[in-house]
């Protein structure tokens, strides 16, 4: 499986757990088990820093930031995902990660 196929594999993932979170009981062991917030008013919301921590702690998967960070425009497109680039505020042109959103 290659780099792209896993993050679109564990983004899948992520979007269904999230659209299950019924309760403050399903977002806690949602959260836990990933180790990441769900952000949002309906939990659907990520950031890639999380998400990148979740594949390196939880999926045991292993990507460099850089490459991270040029996959995941891809493949949240084709997932028909939102992401908003996030940046420093002293940095403004430096992308450090995204905002993603798993649903609308």
């Amino acid at each position: 499986m290659d780099k792209l196929e896993k993050i679109i594999d564990v983004l899948k993932e992520l979007r269904e757990s999230s659209l299950a979170i019924d309760s403050e009981s399903d977002l806690k062991s949602t959260m836990q088990k990933y180790s990441m917030l769900f952000l949002g008013g309906s939990f659907n919301k990520i950031t890639s820093m999380e998400l990148r921590h979740c594949l390196l702690t939880i999926f045991e998967y292993e990507i460099s930031e850089e490459e991270f960070l040029k996959l995941i425009p891809v493949a949240c497109k084709s997932l028909g995902m939102e992401v908003e680039p996030l940046s420093r505020l002293k940095e403004p042109g430096q992308l450090v990660g995204y905002y993603i959103q798993l649903f609308k």
